[in-house]
């Protein structure tokens, strides 16, 4: 089935018969968000229709940032799983499969549950005359999905922003503000403090809110925002933190206690490591029962698909979906801290609404060689602005550009000695295609993580 069936169909007629999962995709690509005022009053209509207030019962984690919602989320999620904690871990976007979105105890949804929740969403959005887009839809089907299911406990990854994001339409017990860096400027805000203050949305009156590093008039903004809707605050390097100069200590101070436990460096940023623990700590606080033991193996274990993710060895060849100055820097720092006794190529692909001039500037000194390519779809770069951005830097030299990362991937993987090291990065689309890529010429059981 093509995108093109649905584009001239009014947005709420009823689309053709939908019976498998990629015909619900297709359809779902063509709810286009240009034709819909932004709020939240579309998205309430349909899950109040719905009836997914009850979720509400939950102790439900909101999770927003410009980097490390994702491996915070997947931290906290691993541990409930090992705990024997009831609960549903909503992210986005996904890499290769959509259902890598909602994941159920530990599993990714089941088709038929899904296939269920979009036809109940969809009747729903008719009912109301309430159009939607495609990730305010997703986003309420993995609800129904949650509801369904009966989990005891939330951990949602806001998808943009906070305020006007529909995961929001939940109240968080526990809201999260991970980082506050540049990106999505277009609709956050040209400064920190209005990328900070759309994040903020997420918090409500009477919540937990935890934060983590973020530059100080940020954090004293967040602070007033918590204290305005009287919650409790906890902020990294004030109210808990980690320490990483013998072996990974993580503590928190309050009153009461010092917290203190050991073990050896965890795969996750020290950052997104530290605030899945004072956020499980609170979980504990709320009743569940779960313990640092746990934590600390989830901690030495946990990976994602697409974060500093190793295919293959010999050539090494590694995938990260890093794409905005905050995490190319992260990136970078990981790249210094690690010994290539060859040489090092990059492959890069961006998207439009990227900092394509900063990233450059972030990576011209890693590498020896830079295979830059265009990303297909209407947000996918070209190759000419990333080559411009090297040239400038006097790296032009270096470059070679190709109209695909699966062409950029054949020609470096032909150049590549087996002590080279290959990084892929850029945008989740780049992983994606390049783990497709990979995948069908190493096949899936070659993966490994760092």
């Amino acid at each position: 089935m093509q995108l093109d069936s649905f584009k001239n169909e009014n947005f709420l007629n009823t689309a053709p018969s939908l019976q498998s999962l990629e015909e619900w995709l297709v359809y779902l690509e063509s709810l286009d968000p240009n034709n819909i005022e932004l709020g939240l009053e579309r998205v309430k209509k349909v899950f109040d229709a719905l009836f997914l207030k009850s979720l509400e019962k939950c102790s439900i984690v909101e999770i927003a940032g410009t980097n490390g919602k994702g491996s915070t989320a997947a931290v906290i999620a691993a541990t409930l799983d090992q705990s024997g904690i009831k609960y549903g871990l909503y992210t986005s976007p996904h890499v290769l499969d959509f259902r890598e979105r909602i994941v159920i105890n530990g599993q990714k949804v089941d088709t038929a549950l899904l296939l269920e929740a979009f036809a109940k969403v969809k009747d729903c959005m008719e009912r109301t005359h309430s159009p939607l887009t495609y990730f305010e839809f997703t986003t309420l089907a993995a609800f129904f999905c949650f509801k369904k299911s009966h989990v005891d406990a939330l951990v949602l990854e806001i998808g943009l922003g906070g305020r006007l994001d529909a995961v929001n339409i939940l109240k968080a017990n526990i809201a999260v503000i991970t980082s506050i860096d540049y990106d999505h400027m277009q609709y956050l805000g040209n400064t920190l403090l209005e990328i900070a203050n759309e994040k903020a949305g997420i918090i409500k009156e009477d919540s937990q809110v935890v934060v983590g590093r973020v530059d100080e008039k940020v954090l004293s903004f967040l602070r007033e925002k918590a204290k305005t809707l009287h919650c409790s605050f906890y902020a990294f390097d004030y109210d808990f933190g980690v320490s990483t100069e013998n072996g990974f200590v993580y503590f928190a101070n309050s009153s009461a206690s010092n917290i203190n436990f050991h073990f050896t460096k965890p795969k996750v940023h020290e950052n997104d490591a530290g605030i899945a623990i004072k956020v499980l700590h609170l979980l504990r606080d709320r009743g569940f029962r779960i313990r640092d033991s746990v934590i600390a193996s989830v901690l030495t274990e946990v990976s994602l698909l697409g974060r500093g993710q190793c295919i293959k060895q010999h050539p090494r060849v590694c995938v990260d979906v890093a794409h905005n100055p905050e995490a190319i820097s992260y990136l970078v720092r990981r790249l210094q801290e690690t010994l290539c006794k060859g040489s090092r190529f990059l492959v890069l692909g961006m998207l439009k609404d990227k900092d394509v001039e900063s990233v450059a500037t972030l990576l011209k000194d890693s590498f020896s060689s830079f295979y830059l390519c265009s990303l297909k779809g209407p947000r996918g770069e070209g190759k000419e602005r990333l080559q411009k951005a090297f040239s400038n830097l006097g790296k032009g030299a270096m470059c070679r550009t190709f109209d695909s990362v699966e062409q950029a991937l054949k020609s470096v993987l032909a150049e590549a000695e087996g002590d080279d090291e290959v990084i892929i990065t850029g945008s989740f689309v780049t992983v994606a295609n390049a783990l497709s890529f990979l995948n069908e010429k190493y096949g899936e059981n070659n993966d490994r993580t760092k």
